[in-house]
């Protein structure tokens, strides 16, 4: 830091801060300069795509802006183990491999929920995000 103080002082002229240098620049640092520059950052969590189809998925109302904010950023959290951070990250953005999705990738394979097929349920009822974590009667029993 002193050097760089060193190299950039100018005798006579005086300082300024962050805020001020950011604004000098004009072409193509106007993104910088509103992050930088502005004391709140107004980003609007429930305007992403993700919390749009999980609203869509899920057959929830749309949630406040913290909570959305809160759902994104779930997966970020250090003291969860990496598997749990993992399902998180999958869950809340669409990308868990249920049987509704993995059967548009995969010839011949069975999109039917596998619990209720173990369950003697014919026919057993598409694998869906909606149908395993709120409809299937032998998970709900264990989440609950």
């Amino acid at each position: 830091m002193k050097l760089l103080k060193k190299s950039l002082h100018e005798d006579g002229k005086s300082s300024m801060d962050l805020g001020e240098y950011f604004n000098t620049f004009k072409k193509g640092s106007r993104k910088n300069r509103k992050i930088i520059c502005s004391t709140k950052h107004g980003f609007n969590f429930k305007k992403l795509d993700q919390v749009k189809t999980f609203v869509h998925i899920s057959e929830s109302p749309i949630p406040t802006n913290e909570r959305s904010k809160n759902i994104h950023l779930a997966w970020t959290k250090t003291f969860l183990p990496n598997r749990m951070r993992t399902f998180l990250f999958k869950f809340y953005n669409n990308l868990l491999g249920t049987g509704n999705r993995v059967a548009h990738f995969v010839g011949d394979y069975d999109s039917g929920c596998t619990f209720c097929s173990v369950g003697l349920v014919l026919p057993a009822p598409i694998e869906t995000c909606l149908h395993i974590f709120w409809h299937c009667q032998f998970v709900n029993p264990i989440i609950l």
